[in-house]
């Protein structure tokens, strides 16, 4: 029961593309960057500098600011891929290269 679902069996059925049959999916998110929200190491910074200086005002804005998606304009490309899209042979016949290739939606 462990086995399935796990990613040794994705990596089977990869490999032996069976993907479908075996119940997987491979689709491509993409996401972007939201410009409106600083790093995580920023707003850790200006929180504890507010914190500090006891800004409650100032601390409030931050935690707004900590509370927006780190991402904009999350999609997920509705074609699935296929094992022979993935898999890329190497030098070392024991080792496969697992590749996303680019897809513009």
């Amino acid at each position: 029961m462990a086995y399935y679902g796990s990613p040794m069996h994705f990596y089977r059925a990869l490999y032996t593309d069976q993907l479908t049959r075996e119940g997987f999916e491979v689709r491509r998110l993409m996401r972007y960057l939201n410009p409106e929200r600083p790093s995580d190491e920023i707003i850790h910074q200006r929180m504890t500098r507010y914190k500090t200086f006891a800004r409650p005002d100032s601390l409030n804005h931050w935690i707004d600011i900590a509370n927006l998606s780190k991402y904009t304009h999350e999609r997920i490309t509705t074609v699935p891929r296929y094992s022979a899209e993935l898999l890329r042979n190497t030098q070392q016949p024991v080792f496969m290269l697992l590749h996303f290739p680019t897809i513009y939606m």
